[in-house]
């Protein structure tokens, strides 16, 4: 750490300041300190308030409003505070009320999304695609317009949202320019977004989190608050200039008062491996599968006696004299079917990977190629027959074991096939097991990119060839497709297998998807993600803190600075990341800079694919 004081006392005008408490002026009021920071933490404000009434009168302070204006005697006052008292101590020494305060933005997780519309148990959201006028269409949200609705008031549109603060709050809380989220980030796909019973922290701290590189400040005007955002790390960002005095140096044009800086890796990062979510998979197995058939669960001796007579079959199965293990040996024949062992160690879902127009997702779909209904081959004749099925139907009241590996049917499996009369005159009827197919999604391998390893010129004993890793997960980039053509589900014993066809009931039609058709693939924003992640972490870190000896308004956050002046020390430009401001008679400006910027905490999106 390196410290470099100024050499000579400055001359500046007399600093003055004004505080309204509750909306009024109040002379007695001073303003301690002012703290700011990025992000949705808002900013504080210590605060000495004369009260001859001590014990009693701070009471009354608590929650008011606060707002602190600065100046000097030669120029324009500036709004640094508007907030509220939060916390109110007094003594009788001095008859002083401490108190501190807090930003509205502090309060944000006090206020949450959909709060007026409580009979929905506040729950916003805001669907990748949505009905409208009797089609499914995207309903283009981004961060950007979500935010936007947020603050707008609007209630729900087609699109969903909703999203509204109580009108109080955005009547003190605005939003301002989004524009550094243009088009760059309009790109990155929202998938389906949901907040649930979320404050405003909540929302905030997720959707910027959702683009990474994205934060925002406070700005005051008069008794409003507006966010206002930036990017992190931002060569475009306005540059200000701080002089401090070489040694042996005058020190008159100098205007900083102190700086100090540290340097470490502990943000060094030279890889970076980004998880998706899963990859799903919507696949059918059937009986007549060539290389992964539906395995029967049955003796293969009793497939014979339940052709030759289903009907006595079920008709002895609800006769008491009949042994249970004749009964439960013959309920499985055509009804129970186990899973390929491909398909018993791997997840499941519940629903299929396949969007209908309504927007809603069948669920697991168990099918049988049947046979036409039996007609007479010739009129009186005693002969029927019948042809096999040209589309599969559907089968209802399937008990579906499928975390055991199995499912069964309420029915056997068996179609009619013919009938004739033999030669002693009774007729013989002709069964022919059926074709049972069962579609289902399951969660393959998650979507993911590894940068590989980046050298950055440090050398860390024994494990630099090894890459210093960060793995980052965000479950709202997506893989879904109908098919695993292309790409195969892998088992437990590392084996791969491909179904060669997916047969799916969308409405009333049957749709055969044998091809790999990707309905979506966010595998290019993921590998943008990680790579935006390494740039951020492959440097080594370098803090400064630079305090001035007076209070100025010409620094805001996310500026950068430079130094001049003991360039030994230090170098290139910085971006200011927290300010302060020291009111007392010894006013000051405190600017905390980071030359390599944390990747921002990235939030799971509800219901995200």
């Amino acid at each position: 750490m390196g410290s470099f004081v100024m050499a000579s006392s400055m001359v500046l005008p007399r600093l003055r300041q004004w505080v309204w408490l509750d909306g009024g002026l109040r002379s007695d009021a001073y303003c301690m300190a002012v703290s700011f920071s990025h992000g949705s933490a808002g900013s504080t404000a210590s605060l000495e308030i004369p009260a001859m009434d001590w014990d009693g009168g701070k009471w009354s302070l608590r929650g008011v409003q606060v707002r602190v204006d600065v100046g000097y005697d030669d120029g324009t006052a500036s709004t640094v505070f508007l907030g509220y008292l939060t916390t109110v101590e007094g003594g009788v020494s001095g008859n002083v009320v401490n108190a501190s305060a807090v930003s509205i933005l502090g309060l944000a997780d006090t206020v949450y999304l959909g709060q007026g519309d409580a009979a929905n148990d506040m729950v916003v959201e805001y669907p990748a695609r949505a009905l409208y006028r009797g089609v499914m269409r995207e309903t283009g949200w981004t961060v950007a317009s979500v935010l936007r609705d947020i603050f707008s008031g609007n209630p729900r549109t087609w699109k969903g949202g909703g999203g509204r603060l109580p009108g109080g709050w955005r009547s003190r809380l605005k939003l301002g320019s989004v524009g550094v989220l243009g088009s760059t980030y309009n790109t990155v796909p929202l998938g389906d977004m949901v907040f649930r019973q979320a404050t405003l922290r909540d929302a905030l701290d997720q959707l910027v989190g959702l683009v990474g590189t994205i934060s925002f400040r406070e700005r005051f005007e008069g008794f409003t608050t507006v966010l206002e955002f930036f990017e992190l790390a931002d060569p475009a960002a306005p540059l200000k200039t701080v002089v401090v005095a070489r040694h042996g140096e005058a020190a008159r044009e100098s205007n900083v008062l102190d700086i100090s800086h540290e340097e470490g890796a502990d943000a060094v990062r030279t890889r970076v491996i980004a998880l998706g979510d899963r990859r799903r998979f919507t696949v059918s197995v059937t009986t007549e599968h060539g290389t992964a058939p539906l395995e029967k669960d049955w003796a293969a001796s009793l497939e014979a006696e339940v052709l030759a007579a289903p009907e006595f079959i079920e008709q002895q199965l609800g006769k008491n004299e009949v042994p249970e293990e004749w009964k439960r040996l013959r309920r499985r024949v055509f009804r129970r079917f186990r899973l390929p062992d491909c398909l018993r160690r791997v997840m499941i879902e519940d629903k299929l990977a396949v969007e209908l127009s309504d927007g809603s997702r069948p669920t697991v779909q168990v099918w049988m190629w049947g046979r036409t209904a039996p007609v007479e081959v010739t009129e009186g004749s005693g002969t029927w027959t019948s042809e096999p099925a040209l589309t599969p139907t559907l089968v209802e009241g399937v008990e579906l074991h499928l975390a055991e590996g199995y499912f069964v049917l309420n029915r056997p499996a068996i179609s009619f096939v013919s009938a004739s009369i033999d030669g002693s005159g009774n007729i013989v009827d002709v069964y022919t097991p059926a074709v049972v197919g069962i579609t289902l999604s399951l969660a393959g391998a998650r979507l993911i990119h590894d940068t590989g390893v980046r050298q950055n010129g440090l050398s860390f004993q024994g494990i630099d060839g090894d890459g210093l890793v960060e793995a980052i997960t965000n479950e709202s980039f997506g893989f879904r497709q109908f098919s695993n053509v292309g790409f195969p589900v892998a088992d437990g014993d590392g084996g791969e297998h491909v179904f060669s066809q997916t047969m799916v009931l969308l409405g009333s039609e049957w749709t055969l998807f044998d091809g790999a058709i990707i309905t979506q693939d966010d595998g290019s924003v993921l590998r943008t993600f990680a790579q935006a992640a390494l740039r951020e972490r492959n440097t080594v870190r370098t803090t400064y803190t630079v305090t001035t000896p007076y209070w100025t308004s010409a620094y805001r956050l996310g500026d950068r600075i430079q130094v001049v002046g003991q360039n030994d020390h230090v170098f290139g430009t910085h971006q200011v990341l927290s300010l302060a401001y020291n009111l007392t008679n010894d006013h000051a400006t405190t600017l905390s800079t980071d030359s390599s910027v944390p990747l921002i905490a990235n939030q799971i999106l509800e219901g995200g694919s």
